[in-house]
């Protein structure tokens, strides 16, 4: 009888100490300023459902005892022409107003420069931690310096969780950072991660905008975090991924796909004793089904009338064409528009050849219907300093065959995932080098001392350095013509009138196979 009374009571002792603790993890990544909706689904997405989704679910596991964590991944600035509203001051007021813990900085949100950047965040109240432990900004940058950290701590259910934010060194995005750097991801993370274990923090949580693949090697390589809540790739992983790292720790990683679509629901189980974490559910909830939260629905309507004051009265909204093309979801292939891009170019500035690169355009196409400027702003939705408000313009450079053929060589090993029109090629590859051969231009062999007339948008000439020093050499001596994308994209609208699934103008055109995972 003593016995099983001494049992009891050692139980009942050990009980506390064994004792794990339920937190549940909300989160986003890449939103892209679709203040709205998501791209082509307008029943899906929109910060205004984004908001109540959040509400609802926090308000459920407070319910039941549970405290939560709202996170986003980055990339929740540039991406549509909401962006342009007061210079990126609504974007940045729609989603301090949805009541985010910490927001990784992506490499869309320092397009702008850090500069623009800088005074922006000097304009705007910040609620959430804006989070980048390996952004090293100029000391002049105070608020970049001021409201951007390494790192955040919070208390949740007596579990201390400290929440480390990197962003990715991108070829085609870092050169926008100007005299800032970023530092290696992995050697950031791994460095903060010991600080916060140091601070007696009992959960690390890693929040990144590096892309899948990346994550994955953050994973295996930096054993001191718990957790990866990351975005920059769009994934829309509906299971946990586990990836074991160097010394055998299983690290999860989750992220939420793109445009507010889904809401990333994670609960953990953090034990005390073992000091581990488990997953005790996962799932992706879609952001529909729910009313509008009417304070940011107001914002975004005031982002509207910005926007009508920035541009003139009905411009955005005239219509310039019609279209039959199908959503991507509906079986609809974002080449076709990629391709009407190039040949808008070439017929602007009357080249032998035009290139473009894929991911600077995104697949916000117009679908079925009217085209308006909004639509073709939109579908190639990019933009450096806030003052070009019609966004990227159109460069030519006078190419000579030869060094063509070398910057394909260049193109084809970085695995920049480029649309061509005007020229075709073929390769092969062996041991990941790629071999060109054939290369024809407008159907005709290429001629080596020919100097060819090559056009390529804003953002290729202005990161050619950063991309290669073949682009340097190539594009020294490029002509802006000072016609931006968006006009160039009317005038072969407007020539055509309609946009079909068997547009086909100039046969004499590729895309680059994309290995790089941009």
């Amino acid at each position: 009888m003593q016995t099983t009374a001494l049992t009891i009571f050692l139980y009942l002792w050990m009980l506390p100490l064994a004792h794990s603790e339920l937190i549940q993890i909300l989160h986003t990544n890449d939103i892209h300023s679709h203040l709205e909706q998501a791209i082509h689904k307008p029943d899906l997405g929109g910060y205004g459902r984004l908001k109540n989704l959040i509400e609802k679910e926090k308000n459920k596991a407070a319910a039941e005892g549970i405290g939560s964590l709202v996170l986003d991944a980055g990339d929740f600035l540039e991406g549509n022409i909401y962006y342009l509203a007061s210079n990126g001051r609504k974007t940045f007021n729609v989603i301090d107003s949805v009541g985010y813990d910490a927001v990784a900085l992506g490499n869309h949100d320092y397009l702008m420069g850090l500069a623009d950047l800088d005074n922006l965040l000097g304009q705007v109240p910040v609620s959430f931690n804006f989070l980048c432990a390996n952004l090293q900004a100029d000391a002049k940058l105070k608020n970049i310096n001021k409201k951007i950290l390494p790192y955040m701590e919070k208390t949740i259910n007596g579990v201390k969780v400290g929440i480390i934010g990197v962003t990715g060194n991108d070829i085609l995005y870092k050169w926008r950072l100007g005299d800032g750097t970023l530092k290696n991801e992995t050697e950031t993370v791994r460095q903060w991660a010991k600080v916060l274990r140091e601070r007696g923090n009992n959960l690390i949580i890693a929040l990144t905008h590096i892309g899948l693949p990346q994550d994955m090697l953050l994973a295996f390589n930096v054993s001191e975090i718990d957790l990866i809540v990351g975005g920059h790739s769009h994934n829309a992983l509906h299971d946990v991924m586990w990836v074991h790292s160097k010394e055998g720790k299983s690290i999860p990683i989750v992220q939420a796909g793109k445009h507010a679509e889904w809401l990333g629901k994670l609960r953990v189980d953090y034990n005390h004793q073992e000091q581990k974490l488990k997953i005790a559910s996962y799932e992706l909830l879609p952001v529909n089904e729910i009313p509008g939260d009417q304070k940011i629905d107001e914002l975004v309507k005031a982002a509207n009338i910005d926007l009508d004051n920035l541009f003139g009265s009905g411009w955005l909204s005239e219509i310039v064409g019609q279209s039959k093309l199908r959503p991507q979801h509906q079986g609809g292939n974002e080449d076709i528009w990629m391709y009407f891009i190039n040949d808008a170019m070439m017929d602007t500035v009357k080249s032998d050849i035009a290139i473009h690169v894929g991911p600077l355009s995104g697949n916000n196409y117009p679908i079925t219907g009217p085209i308006t400027r909004r639509d073709l702003y939109n579908s190639n939705p990019r933009q450096f300093e806030f003052e070009n408000i019609k966004g990227y313009s159109i460069y030519t450079a006078r190419v000579r065959g030869f060094w063509i053929k070398l910057t394909m060589k260049v193109v084809m090993s970085l695995g920049l995932p480029l649309y061509f029109s005007g020229i075709t090629f073929d390769y092969t590859t062996k041991k990941q080098k790629y071999n060109i051969d054939k290369i024809r231009i407008q159907g005709e062999k290429i001629k080596l001392f020919k100097p060819y007339k090559v056009t390529i948008s804003e953002a290729i000439v202005r990161a050619s350095q950063a991309i290669s020093p073949w682009f340097k050499v190539v594009l020294s001596f490029p002509q802006n013509w000072k016609i931006p994308m968006i006009k160039a994209l009317e005038s072969r609208m407007r020539n055509i009138g309609t946009i079909t699934e068997d547009y086909r103008p100039n046969e004499f055109r590729m895309r680059a196979p994309d290995h790089h995972g941009l």
